[in-house]
């Protein structure tokens, strides 16, 4: 009953927010990003460490044109990627512009895609199949080995935590820094967002509904649990409460608000605290 309570004034008081899309552009030596996503998440950083990976392929390759990347978040489930040489008229060289529209960028899949691109520029145009169908060679392998952090160039995204992670051969890898040293801490696959909570607790939305919460980063104890989302959300603020609970104040692309809640030592899942709210008024009435 202590939990309700509690958690009928929070639905009472959280605000109403906005949709604003997001987006944001950098150059990386000759490669040139562009990232347009529906929230501020981790997915907006993806386009961004991709493009490191492609400057240290072009490098590798002597490849000096410039490299065009724009990312369109998009709900659609077939993969539509297009790739395509431009003529810049000012400096009279050749652009490589790889547009991916889709939900989220695969950092390997598509270094692999641009290496590809770069190896085969005297049979261009490429078949929709042969742009799909590409498989990890040994150049990848060795690009991805490189270090590359997680970006700071939105200001809603920027934390001054000391817990960040960094991308590597194909995963995320959380870390604690002291001083200047680095201990690894987590890896995960998949990363859509994470928040971090008196320098212990670790939230990680490893995709939209799978959640990792790490009770204390030194004993390294996980639960995962799903949240049900019926679309994809725009919004999700994440709540640490008194009484060790979770919530996770979420608008959809609908425009559907909803608080969904974590009691931690329960371990138990409230997918929908408007309706626990009322089933239980309804209970005692």
């Amino acid at each position: 009953m202590k939990y309700l309570i509690i958690l009928t004034i929070f639905f009472i008081v959280s605000p109403i927010y906005g949709h604003k899309n997001v987006s944001v552009f950098k150059k990386i030596r000759n490669v040139e990003v562009t990232s347009f996503t529906s929230s501020f998440n981790e997915k907006t950083y993806r386009p961004l460490i991709l493009a490191e990976y492609v400057s240290f392929l072009s490098k590798k390759h002597n490849f000096k044109n410039k490299i065009v990347i724009v990312f369109n978040e998009s709900d659609i489930t077939v993969d539509s990627t297009l790739c395509y040489f431009s003529k810049n008229k000012k400096f009279r060289k050749r652009e490589l512009n790889i547009i991916f529209n889709k939900n989220d960028i695969d950092i390997s899949k598509s270094i692999n895609l641009i290496d590809h691109l770069i190896k085969n520029l005297s049979r261009f145009p490429l078949n929709n199949s042969e742009i799909i169908n590409v498989y990890n060679s040994e150049n990848i392998n060795e690009v991805l080995t490189n270090k590359v952090y997680r970006p700071n160039d939105i200001d809603e995204l920027n934390t001054d935590l000391f817990i960040n992670y960094f991308f590597k051969e194909n995963k995320f890898h959380f870390y604690e820094k002291n001083d200047n040293t680095e201990t690894i801490l987590f890896s995960f696959s998949n990363l859509y967002m994470f928040n971090v909570y008196n320098s212990l607790h670790l939230v990680v939305f490893n995709n939209e509904n799978e959640i990792s919460y790490i009770h204390d980063i030194n004993k390294k104890v996980i639960d995962k649990f799903s949240i049900d989302i019926k679309a994809p959300f725009l919004y999700c603020k994440i709540n640490y409460l008194e009484n060790k609970i979770l919530t996770f104040d979420i608008m959809n692309n609908k425009f559907e608000k909803n608080v969904v809640c974590y009691l931690i030592d329960e371990k138990i899942v409230i997918q929908n605290l408007k309706e626990e709210i009322l089933n239980s008024k309804l209970k005692k009435d």
